[in-house]
């Protein structure tokens, strides 16, 4: 796993709680979430800036954060094709990118949206 900007609209944005979320169960009440991290090939780490009371939902890529997050997998593959960008085919100006064009691109596969309810033990 690995953390990269994800696109939303035509800009790229890397979120402090890469895309996580955490909701009291009981009071449907969103937690501070003081830190994400990758901790591990298949872990991530969430601090939260106080003990939960209840038991908590933990979310990934919700309504809150457009339906997407920063964590990808660590798969190299990139595209056969380079990025182009046509003056007057109909892309966007915003979509001109010097560091892109002309280039592989790549093709990391995001982490699925989810929502865990987390349990005791």
């Amino acid at each position: 796993m690995r953390v990269l900007p994800t696109w939303e609209g035509q800009a790229q944005v890397t979120r402090p709680d890469l895309g996580f979320g955490v909701v009291d169960a009981t009071t449907k009440t969103a937690l501070t979430v003081a830190s994400v991290s990758v901790a591990g090939e298949t872990q991530i780490e969430i601090i939260l800036g106080a003990e939960p009371e209840d038991p908590v939902w933990v979310t990934y890529g919700d309504s809150n954060h457009n339906g997407s997050g920063n964590i990808y997998d660590s798969d190299p593959a990139v595209a056969p094709d380079v990025y182009e960008w046509v003056e007057g085919n109909g892309a966007p100006y915003s979509e001109q990118i010097p560091d892109l064009i002309g280039k592989p691109y790549a093709l990391p596969n995001p982490m699925i949206n989810y929502a865990l309810l987390s349990v005791e033990g």
